[in-house]
Formats: C-alpha cells, sequence, structure tokens
C-alpha cells in the first residue's frame, strides 16, 4: 500500500514537472499557446490542456521538441550519460 502511494506520487511529480517543462520550451522559443498548437496541427483548446493538467501525447512529442529546438531528452528530463560501447569480438575468438 505504501509502496502504491509512493509510486503514485512519482507519476505526479513527473508528470507536473513534465507539463512545466512544456510551457517553459513554448515561452522560451516565444511562442503562443495559439502558434504552437497550429505548429503541431491540433486546436488551441487542446493544446493548453498540455501546459495545465495532461501531458504530451507521445505522437506530439518530436514535433513539439522540433518546433522549440529542444531535445527529447531535455523535455523528459534525462540526464544522458557516456556509456562505453560493448566490446566487438572477431569471430575466431568467439570460436
Amino acid at each position: 500500500m505504501l509502496r502504491d502511494m509512493a509510486d503514485d506520487s512519482a507519476v505526479s511529480a513527473f508528470r507536473d514537472a513534465f507539463i512545466t517543462r512544456t510551457k517553459q520550451s513554448r515561452e522560451a522559443r516565444g511562442l503562443t499557446q495559439r502558434e504552437m498548437a497550429i505548429a503541431l496541427g491540433i486546436e488551441k483548446e487542446a493544446y493548453s490542456k498540455y501546459e495545465s493538467r495532461s501531458c504530451l501525447p507521445h505522437h506530439l512529442v518530436r514535433r513539439f521538441c522540433m518546433v522549440c529546438n529542444i531535445s527529447v531528452d531535455s523535455l523528459f528530463d534525462v540526464e544522458v550519460r557516456a556509456r562505453p560501447l560493448a566490446r566487438k569480438t572477431s569471430r575466431a575468438a568467439r570460436s
């Protein structure tokens, strides 16, 4: 039960932060909600809810990021860490 509440809290915190980053990204680009809605091909009323109560749907994320000139990772607030490349082994070494 406590774990479910913690999970719900984490999901809610992520959603709120995502919505905030959505609005900040649009504003940083100098666009109105109407202009962003047009760029995404949706109604302004639909777009405005993505800055107030709902996360931007997956099918709009890439276009939104292109319009705002940001990476998808930055919208999701993902820290990109360099990972070492896996070593390639020759076929002779694997046999």
